[in-house]
């Protein structure tokens, strides 16, 4: 709700704010080449962007578009993933921005309101990650019923010895669980 971005925009400026002091420079958006954020919906990041681009005097719009909107996009596909969040941003960005060596990332990692934290590194070397959006739009499309019917499984698939009557999605799945908790795929 309200409180909840309000928390996140508030955690993102602090952060900024401390980051750019320690860093000594002027302005956050402007000094690095890409940002990704922990992302718990891209509404959120946009928030947080459109205030600290109103402290620092930067054009939200094009500082948006180009450094953190790239990160954003699979977190938009997928939903939030909680704590891995700001990693799946940060492959977002790399599937969806031509990342160069030597261009600087920040990271913005937040937790809750509790605890928030603001890193930087430089590009070592590109990854290969152009197969990422074909490999989700790949993901079996199934009905609420049948996601019910998968979920009824797992507390089953923690006892032992237990194998599955079926499985009820192509791919990786449980096959068995020997009484003594091996578990086989």
């Amino acid at each position: 709700g309200a409180k909840s971005i309000q928390g996140f925009v508030d955690s993102f400026l602090a952060v900024s704010n401390t980051y750019r002091t320690k860093l000594q420079i002027p302005s956050i958006l402007n000094h690095f080449d890409h940002f990704v954020s922990h992302c718990p919906n891209p509404r959120m990041v946009r928030k947080a962007v459109q205030k600290l681009s109103s402290v620092e005097h930067i054009n939200f719009k094009e500082v948006f578009q180009t450094k953190f909107e790239p990160a954003t996009e699979l977190c938009a596909d997928i939903g939030n993933t909680y704590t891995s969040t700001w990693g799946i941003g940060l492959l977002s960005l790399f599937c969806n921005s031509s990342v160069e060596v030597g261009q600087n990332i920040c990271v913005f990692s937040y937790g809750s309101g509790s605890c928030s934290s603001m890193f930087s590194f430089s590009v070592q070397k590109p990854l290969n990650v152009q197969h990422v959006p074909a490999w989700l739009d790949s993901r079996t499309l199934i009905s609420p019923d049948t996601f019910d019917a998968i979920s009824s499984t797992r507390p089953k698939c923690h006892t032992s010895p237990f194998t599955p009557s079926e499985s009820l999605l192509p791919g990786y799945h449980l096959s068995h669980v020997f009484s003594d908790g091996v578990r086989v795929y």
